[in-house]
């Protein structure tokens, strides 16, 4: 997540009744989607906030079948081989990616 993103783009990016989970970002970004994103998410039924899983397999079990159920969707922004690494870590550090960047390491 871009810190310079305010709530409201977020918000505007959603179709109603959408919802955006944030994970991970800067403390700032965290906070502002926890109470501006919940407060807007109210008055527009659009719902914003953060998911948060315990580390460990057990834990983080029930998001990943969330995400094989299709009950949670991540963004993938673009895919990069490991020969890519330098330009997927340039994508994120120029705050270009809009979603999760992986990298394939097969």
């Amino acid at each position: 997540m871009v810190a310079h993103r305010s709530v409201s783009a977020y918000r505007r990016a959603l179709a109603p009744g959408g919802r955006y989970r944030c994970v991970g970002g800067s403390v700032p970004t965290l906070l502002r989607v926890l109470t501006l994103g919940t407060l807007t998410g109210l008055a527009t039924g659009r719902r914003l906030a953060v998911l948060a899983a315990r580390e460990g397999p057990a834990h983080f079990q029930p998001v990943a079948q969330s995400c094989v159920q299709g009950d949670l969707k991540i963004h993938i922004d673009r895919t990069f081989t490991l020969d890519e690494v330098p330009e997927a870590l340039a994508r994120v550090g120029e705050g270009h990616a809009l979603g999760k960047v992986v990298v394939s390491v097969t």
